[in-house]
């Protein structure tokens, strides 16, 4: 027992560098409750997914893959792969529409319309592009597209296209007017507003690239007669015919008559001048007793004046006098007279008695003072006195 004690123990050196190589050969464990657990030390990695691919159609429900390479955690152990496939593109298939890219169904006459397909997703054919239609035309467009299932989503869409042609603005009848004009503005077109206070002026908008017109309407005037008209005159008035309405012709021989024209549209002055007339004494006129004329006693009524209106007859004894007043601003006579006219007989006379006087009809007395014989044509007769 005592040399066993004090031996020392010898170890062969292929045991020890197994040792060393099975120690760094196997991962490190550590002790647990009831056993002992090994660490795993293995480098992780997570799963390695690729890009979804192209979704197998682009309406309906489609679907969509990818490629994935297997993780592994510390220990060595496969991570699985997730989902590889999934659905895509589940929103229903829209039907196509054929449009105008102005939004319209109308185009004016020479211009352009484009015909698109608000779809890219459909293969279409057809009308499709840019036009210049000349009259109203429909387009058409057919539409297919995979629907996923091995068959086609087909449409076909239209759309109407109406040609617009230009229509000019055209001014209407309304060319003069008394008043502010509201109607007749335009024979074509929309009527702008009018403007002015005479002249008047407003546009005529045109419809379709149509052109604009400039409209002016006049203010109506009257004629009008001048200072000529109603008044008498011995020759054809040649002025101060019209005060408005320019200068007319003069038609007639006394009297004269013309017309004074309006202007835009006015109405017309029939307008005219009388002949002067001068005034002439009558034959009550006539400067004493005629062998066809009785004897005259009281002044004249009748035949005053042969032409122009008579004035009142003055004076209540021989002679009696009066104009004949011209007419239409015509000249008056001179002054117009009748005497007193006698009854004569040549037996009338102053016999040589004195006492009888001699007296004529017009009242006056003359007393024979002397005798002789009283001429006849001093128009006196014999009368006892006191007649």
């Amino acid at each position: 027992m005592k040399n066993m004690k004090n031996k020392k123990s010898v170890l062969f050196p292929g045991l020890f560098f197994a040792v060393i190589f099975v120690s760094l050969a196997l991962p490190l464990g550590r002790a647990v409750a009831g056993g002992f657990e090994w660490a795993c030390s293995y480098p992780a990695s997570d799963p390695v997914y690729s890009s979804w691919s192209a979704c197998s159609t682009w309406c309906g429900g489609g679907t969509q893959t990818r490629s994935c390479t297997p993780g592994f955690d510390s220990c060595g152990n496969t991570i699985p792969c997730g989902a590889t496939t999934q659905a895509c593109n589940t929103q229903a298939c829209p039907k196509p529409t054929v449009y105008l890219c102005s939004s319209a169904d109308s185009v004016i006459s020479g211009g352009a319309v484009d015909i698109s397909v608000d779809w890219a997703g459909y293969s279409c054919s057809g009308n499709i592009g840019r036009y210049y239609p000349t009259s109203s035309t429909q387009y058409s467009a057919t539409c297919t597209t995979p629907d996923g299932l091995g068959g086609n989503y087909i449409a076909t869409a239209c759309v109407d296209v109406t040609v617009l042609q230009p229509v000019n603005g055209v001014c209407g009848t309304t060319t003069q007017s008394y008043t502010k004009p509201s109607s007749g503005l335009c024979g074509a077109g929309t009527a702008g507003t009018v403007s002015g206070t005479g002249p008047w002026t407003w546009t005529c908008s045109g419809a379709n690239g149509g052109t604009t017109a400039s409209c002016t309407a006049q203010v109506s005037i009257d004629g009008s007669c001048g200072s000529a008209d109603g008044y008498g005159v011995y020759t054809k008035p040649s002025s101060n015919l019209c005060s408005v309405g320019g200068t007319p012709t003069v038609n007639g021989t006394g009297p004269w008559t013309w017309t004074c024209p309006g202007s835009y549209g006015g109405a017309g002055a029939s307008c005219s001048a009388p002949l002067s007339i001068t005034g002439q004494c009558g034959t009550a006129m006539d400067g004493g007793m005629t062998p066809t004329k009785p004897p005259r006693a009281t002044a004249p009524v009748t035949t005053l004046c042969s032409a122009g209106n008579p004035s009142a007859v003055s004076t209540n004894s021989s002679p009696w006098t009066w104009i004949c007043y011209g007419l239409n601003n015509g000249l008056s006579s001179g002054t117009c007279f009748e005497e007193c006219t006698y009854d004569c007989h040549p037996e009338w006379h102053c016999s040589t008695e004195t006492s009888w006087n001699i007296k004529n009809t017009c009242g006056d007395v003359h007393i024979c003072a002397v005798t002789g014989t009283r001429s006849c044509n001093l128009n006196w007769r014999e009368v006892l006195p006191g007649l």
